[in-house]
């Protein structure tokens, strides 16, 4: 199915955040019935009493996750231990001194006076479920993340107040530590270091690479690049869903590491599949549909931009796994995503960018190969990265599906065919997904 392209309205869900009412809301000593109260360098405020408070000074290889409930307080490490497999968006807090480490936003900030404090607001992105806060006479920039609603966070803001106590001690009451969504493998990999050698110019199998949740810091990619047989890696660059923090993701770190070698598959993490348990789904309407994709392409541009990302660079979207629900059947989750991946090629099209697409090859790599050679082809993505975890490096043979050797065949293909595991290589662990690049293979 072709379509004329319209304007984007606003109405597409985006998330207009308002000013808060903040007159009178400043915490008491002990916090309101169900609140705790928080206090770091010159802030205090309120967060719900059953959230964990986590010290990155005392652990800075804790993950700054944003899919759980969560006070974090100082700058998130350069090396965090975060799962690979994350994805969403929920109310979280991240406190870090504003003492240069962090460059505050750019963008045009509303002053609002938080009992006696002078609270900078910067409005995120429109694709951002979070609220950026300088305050300047507490020596503090806040994150604040949010899933559907914004309202904990507006909630959290207006709770805003100075404070002349000691810091809030990390207090995890028990909860689990937050780089784990579930217990590690039990296959958990560490590997011998190759000698620094790479995979010859024509490898008789595609290149490797690896896909984290947050991007490594720039010393652990160099190790990385001289001990692991890796020449790729992908980073998510934003949207709604990304659910860990990006200390390291700047257009200076990836200058200084692909000079090193290193290929790169930037992802972008938004609405998910219709009728999945996702904070942002995608509509069944195919118009809707194809409108939604459009707007994440135009949300994505500016982070391509950002990082240093130029015209034909290929950008992702990371459609998660999806199966027919009581709501929804798969006839019309499979045509949602057909048509939201035909406004993303289409818009990235248009900016000179190329258009792709990871999914499991059950969901939206079969679904998008059921339309390849249809007319709404014409409107597809230029790439596929297929999830399908056999833990086998291959890009083609791909049995039991509607995907065929002849669909997206000419370096088109990306296959992660292992999922999350610890590796080690030159005595630095990262937890990962392994793929076959097959772009980059000469």
């Amino acid at each position: 199915m072709k379509f004329r392209m319209l304007v984007v309205a606003a109405s597409l869900g985006v998330i207009a955040l308002s000013v808060p009412n903040i007159a009178s809301s400043a915490p008491n000593a002990g916090g309101s019935s169900g609140q705790q109260t928080v206090r770091y360098h010159g802030l205090a405020l309120q967060v719900p009493a059953a959230w964990p408070v986590y010290d990155l000074q005392r652990d800075p290889t804790l993950c700054v996750r944003f899919d759980v409930h969560a006070v974090y307080l100082g700058h998130p490490g350069a090396d965090m231990d975060c799962p690979a497999a994350l994805v969403g968006r929920t109310d979280a807090v991240l406190l870090e001194a504003d003492d240069g480490t962090v460059a505050p936003s750019t963008a045009p900030a509303t002053s609002v006076n938080a009992n006696g404090l002078t609270v900078e607001l910067s409005p995120p992105p429109g694709h951002a479920r979070e609220l950026d806060a300088r305050v300047r006479g507490a020596g503090v920039l806040a994150t604040l993340s949010f899933g559907p609603s914004d309202a904990t966070a507006q909630t959290i803001l207006a709770s805003f107040a100075p404070s002349s106590g000691p810091d809030t001690s990390a207090s995890t009451g028990g909860v689990v530590h937050p780089n784990r969504k579930r217990p590690p493998p039990s296959t958990t990999t560490t590997t011998s270091p190759p000698g620094g050698t790479k995979p010859p110019p024509n490898p008789p199998t595609p290149p490797q690479g690896f896909d984290a949740c947050t991007a490594p810091s720039a010393t652990t990619m160099q190790t990385w690049w001289n001990q692991s047989p890796y020449t790729s890696i992908a980073i998510y660059v934003g949207g709604a869903l990304r659910a860990c923090s990006q200390p390291n993701l700047t257009a200076a770190w990836k200058t200084t590491v692909s000079a090193m070698g290193w290929h790169f598959f930037p992802l972008w993490v938004g609405p998910q599949a219709p009728c999945t348990g996702y904070s942002q789904t995608i509509t069944t309407d195919p118009f809707g549909a194809f409108l939604a994709g459009v707007q994440q392409a135009q949300f994505a541009k500016p982070a391509l931009q950002g990082l240093g990302f130029g015209l034909f660079a290929t950008i992702w979207y990371d459609m998660e796994a999806y199966f027919p629900t009581g709501s929804c059947s798969s006839a019309a989750q499979a045509a949602g995503v057909q048509n939201f991946a035909g406004g993303w090629a289409w818009q990235l099209h248009q900016y000179g960018y190329g258009a792709g697409l990871y999914s499991s090859l059950c969901c939206g790599i079969n679904d998008l190969a059921k339309v390849y050679y249809t007319t709404a082809g014409s409107n597809l993505v230029n790439s596929v990265w297929i999830a399908a975890w056999n833990n086998t490096p291959n890009l083609f043979g791909f049995t039991g599906t509607v995907l065929t050797d002849q669909m997206w065949p000419d370096h088109q293909r990306v296959h992660q065919f292992r999922g999350g595991h610890d590796e080690t290589w030159g005595g630095v662990t990262i937890n990962l997904d392994n793929d076959a690049d097959g772009v980059y293979w000469p």
